[in-house]
């Protein structure tokens, strides 16, 4: 099902929207959506729905009239993301992976915080040596 919302036309009996903030406006929650899908992380959608009515606004005097607009926003969105994905697809890797099975490692062991309830089951006494330690 398409979830778009129709680019109102001459044709549908409704009238297209005057302004560019209009425009933005109908189709923000879409592009976002699209974005945060496919990158599961909402800071970085929120840059690339930027990014795409950056371009929709250079492209403003073929899509306020368009019938397609919708698609061509999530089409945009999509390509986007997918750069993005390829483009810093290394950074996200764990440090784990970056080295080779046969390397020998000599450092020490990775240490992760304790869970927040550690010390809630501890009494005072032990809670105080563990910090000591």
């Amino acid at each position: 099902m398409n979830d778009d919302k129709p680019v109102p036309s001459a044709a549908s009996g409704m009238k297209p929207p005057d302004d560019f903030r209009t425009f933005m406006r109908n189709y923000q929650d879409m592009v976002f959506s699209t974005s945060l899908r496919l990158l599961a992380d909402a800071a970085t959608a929120e840059d690339i729905a930027q990014e795409v009515f950056v371009r929709a606004h250079a492209r403003w005097a073929e899509l306020s009239t368009s019938p397609t607009a919708g698609g061509w926003l999530r089409t945009v969105a999509t390509n986007l993301s997918l750069n993005h994905l390829r483009r810093y697809r290394s950074r996200s890797r764990f440090f784990s992976e970056l080295r080779s099975p046969t390397e020998e490692f000599d450092g020490p062991d990775v240490q992760f915080p304790a869970e927040e309830t550690l010390f809630s089951e501890l009494g005072q006494s032990e809670r105080h040596a563990r910090l000591q330690a």
